[in-house]
């Protein structure tokens, strides 16, 4: 008697082996479905050194890393790619300049790199810019919190006085720094013109000048990374009310530690644009991502509740304005398009808009809790997680709009799905497939090319692993097994 088999479905667990549908399998293992056939696979081929390895955090042995990231570097020879290796979990997105001299890498979670506040909280995880200086071959790593300047010390230049018969203004001085790759601190607290001939009972004090005055500042003391500092003023106060706060000047540092003894001309017409409204994001950012319309969402294990947006273009600055509160707790975040996605220890949530300031927020039907943030990733414009449930989908629908869905709900049953010990499961998507791996179990692999999902078993097993998109590599540390296997 002739078996034949047109087409190989995967397997179904979930169904007894006598009901399974034609093509369906009791096991699928190290294979995977190409066009309804089976084709082995491949012994995974082991990276070779032409590629570099950037232990972080304290990383020793690769073994050890829970975050692996394929960092493009853009060179005299075309496109290298080296890796960012973490002993803990953290999340990455690139820098939106077009051009990038240093190739810039936004990186929140356990990131190792400290940061003390201005209240003196020390945060030892801040979130990081990396960038890659191709002139020494060499990464920078710092945080993106920039504690403000302290205000400075004005005065009106020694020896010129206040025309009365002119114009009088009543101006307030801020300060800003910057550092070698023009990253912007906040604004310092106003300045107060100790002798200032001020206007009323006002505090802080501002100066009072006529168009042209010539302002003393006093000697400011900068942190280790300024290379500059911007001053800005309000705009034509002839009030009590100024007109807002714009930029002066730029000035350059003299030394080491210390800007100082410098006088600017104050013209309130020629005054530049308004300052940035800089605000620092919590020292515990985490779960970064990239929206489109050149901003990034994240959220605060501090404030799990919260989704956060930056300014647009400006990624040092996470105004309050642009927070928006979910019910459950936030574990991971996953965009596309215009679209955020904080996947919660309860229901998923949507907020969707193209401007930080403009975001929407609803709750999808659930609950469908996130149960592991490695497992996140996005696919053809839908985002992926593993819950309690089974593997789930965040995608939209013509007919229901956004809906969240149980991939492996048809081939698993909960508690079949709950053997693998979803808690545990990292994912990565390559060549239309998902690939699932487990702690002390063998992994999934979904093929998401077929006509429905068709799922088979594979052997590997991972503590980390990135796909480069670029090459159409999947990369993956492999994990040493303790029940005697590779």
């Amino acid at each position: 008697m002739n078996i034949r088999v047109d087409k190989f479905g995967g397997i179904q667990p979930r169904l007894h082996p006598s009901l399974l549908a034609d093509g369906m399998a009791v096991r699928a293992r190290n294979v995977k479905l190409k066009s309804g056939k089976l084709v082995p696979l491949r012994e995974p081929k082991k990276m070779t050194s032409s590629h570099t390895v950037y232990m972080e955090n304290g990383l020793t042995k690769i073994g050890l890393a829970k975050t692996l990231y394929p960092w493009k570097h853009t060179t005299d020879n075309g496109v290298k790619v080296d890796f960012l290796a973490f002993p803990g979990i953290v999340s990455v997105a690139q820098g939106n300049l077009a051009a990038d001299e240093y190739d810039r890498l936004f990186v929140t979670g356990e990131t190792g790199v400290p940061f003390t506040d201005a209240d003196n909280n020390e945060w030892p995880n801040s979130p990081a810019v990396y960038l890659f200086v191709r002139q020494s071959n060499a990464i920078q790593r710092m945080t993106i919190n920039k504690t403000p300047l302290e205000a400075p010390e004005v005065s009106l230049k020694s020896g010129e006085t206040i025309d009365t018969d002119k114009t009088i203004y009543y101006v307030n001085f801020f300060a800003s720094w910057v550092d070698a790759y023009g990253l912007e601190s906040g604004l310092s607290p106003a300045s107060d013109a100790t002798g200032g001939a001020a206007y009323g009972d006002v505090s802080p004090k501002p100066l009072t000048l006529n168009d042209g005055s010539t302002v003393q500042f006093g000697q400011m003391t900068l942190p280790t990374g300024a290379e500059k500092v911007y001053i800005y003023a309000t705009a034509a106060g002839t009030s009590e009310s100024a007109d807002g706060i714009q930029f002066l000047a730029e000035v350059s540092k003299t030394t080491a530690t210390t800007v100082g003894g410098f006088q600017l001309k104050y013209y309130p017409a020629t005054l530049g644009e308004a300052e940035p409204g800089i605000e620092s994001p919590p020292g515990d950012l985490s779960g970064i991502v990239y929206v489109d319309g050149g901003f990034y969402a994240a959220f605060s294990p501090s404030s799990p509740h919260t989704v956060m947006f930056s300014d647009i273009g400006i990624v040092t600055s996470w105004p309050v304005a642009y927070r928006y509160d979910v019910k459950d707790n936030i574990v991971a975040l996953a965009t596309t398009s215009n679209s955020v996605f904080a996947l919660t220890d309860g229901f998923p949530w949507v907020l969707s808009g193209t401007a930080p300031e403009t975001m929407t927020a609803a709750r999808l039907a659930g609950p469908a809790a996130c149960v592991s943030p490695r497992s996140v990733l996005v696919y053809k414009n839908a985002a992926y997680y593993a819950s309690n449930e089974g593997y789930m989908v965040i995608a939209n629908s013509a007919d229901a709009g956004t809906v969240c869905a149980n991939l492996t709900d048809k081939i698993f049953t909960k508690d079949q799905w709950q053997s693998f010990h979803p808690e545990t499961c990292i994912a990565g998507q390559h060549d239309g497939c998902i690939h699932l791996f487990f702690e002390g179990m063998n992994g999934l692999r979904i093929d998401l090319s077929e006509s429905v999902a068709a799922v088979t078993t594979h052997d590997e097993r991972a503590s980390c692993m990135c796909v480069d998109d670029r090459e159409d590599k999947m990369y993956f540390v492999r994990k040493i097994r303790t029940d005697g296997g590779e």
